[in-house]
């Protein structure tokens, strides 16, 4: 009997198929390494793969400071610190941001 990914039965096309397939799903965030955070820098897309939130999500919450800030690197382009975003994966429920003076 053919399956999903996570072993649930597969519905055969036309109910005569005994055809196996498998699929699988990969979570983006895996491909993002914890241990490599040394002054990289993520962008949009792989901060909201890593954390699960929305971008007015993100927003919301780098304005409320419980959520790191983002870094302008260009005129056009913002980007989190790799370890900010790990520190706050760590405890999201207790991170504040420090505000500087």
């Amino acid at each position: 009997m053919p399956t999903y990914g996570n072993g649930q039965p597969l519905p055969a096309p036309g109910g005569a198929s005994q055809e196996v397939i498998t699929l699988t799903y990969r979570n983006p965030a895996t491909k993002y390494d914890p241990t490599i955070t040394e002054g990289r820098l993520l962008r949009k897309g792989e901060v909201i793969a890593i954390t699960g939130l929305s971008e007015t999500t993100l927003w919301r919450r780098e304005q409320e400071g419980r959520f790191p800030a983002r870094v302008r690197v260009t005129q056009r382009m913002t980007s989190w610190y790799a370890s900010d975003v790990y520190a706050w994966l760590a405890d999201p429920v207790g991170y504040r941001r420090e505000v500087s003076a």
